[in-house]
């Protein structure tokens, strides 16, 4: 059922499948090489579209040119905790750079118990400029729903493992 969002989101076909240990060996090797954990942490007061039950959330998001990364579905929440990490390794590059600079993460929240396959119940939209300053991002950030009306929050964090270092 988490297909319907695959039509929020493109895939590419890099992937995020490398451990901390070999970001440690790559970034020694080459130090334009870091790291970047997101981390969705919880969302709170989130309604379902329609209000006849409490959603089963779960969150999808794409990162860069890496693969859509979706967390688990929280059953029966309007407040879920996910608790979702993933790390990305990334090459220190004007590519990654512009695309800090200029871009913004967006999360998009699903209900999985929502029968309409073209709507998602909510999503964030996060400024990346910060870490192209070398500052992690934390906080907590408003849930707008697809007709924009604010529809809970969600608790996010983005850090590097490195120090960045613009190109």
């Amino acid at each position: 059922e988490k297909m319907k969002a695959q039509g929020y989101l493109a895939t590419t076909s890099r992937q995020s499948t490398k451990t901390s240990n070999d970001i440690e060996q790559r970034h020694d090797l080459d130090p334009n090489m870091n790291e970047l954990t997101i981390a969705i942490l919880n969302c709170s007061n989130v309604k379902s579209a329609t209000s006849d039950h409490q959603p089963d959330l779960y969150c999808i998001y794409k990162f860069h040119d890496f693969l859509d990364h979706d967390t688990i579905t929280i059953p029966s929440s309007n407040n879920p905790n996910f608790d979702d990490r993933t790390q990305y390794p990334v090459q220190m590059d004007i590519d990654l750079d512009r695309y800090l600079k200029q871009s913004q993460l967006t999360i998009f929240v699903f209900d999985d118990r929502d029968q309409r396959d073209d709507r998602y119940v909510a999503r964030a939209d996060i400024p990346l400029i910060s870490l192209a300053h070398d500052n992690a991002i934390r906080g907590t950030f408003d849930l707008h729903n697809d007709q924009g009306e604010r529809n809970g929050t969600m608790d996010v964090s983005l850090k590097w493992t490195y120090t960045y270092l613009p190109p």
